[in-house]
């Protein structure tokens, strides 16, 4: 695997306003009882989940522009010759 470190950031509804119903199906205490979620059923949880988007999406564009600040600054300050190539090529993918 080329790759083994990461992240991931996923906005969350931790008090949610919609609600689900569990109903029981039968009197059979060993039937698995119906669970209906509800999901996103109240307009405010699909607000809130899409300013969280909204949110995420302005940090990494953000992080990203302070990446292209440094690597670019890297790229051409003198002492550093030898990772001027990597640097240009590295930056060039958020181009």
């Amino acid at each position: 695997m080329m790759y083994n470190e990461g992240f991931s950031l996923r906005p969350v509804l931790l008090h949610p306003q919609t609600r689900g119903v569990v109903r029981l199906q039968s009197r059979d205490h060993a039937e698995h009882p119906l669970i209906e979620p509800n999901y996103l059923a109240h307009p405010d949880d699909i607000k809130i989940l899409v300013e969280g988007r909204n949110c995420f999406v302005l940090s990494l564009s953000i992080a990203l522009f302070l990446v292209l600040v440094v690597v670019r600054r890297w790229a051409y300050h003198p002492s550093h010759p030898t990772l001027r190539p990597v640097l240009l090529q590295w930056a060039a993918v958020f181009e």
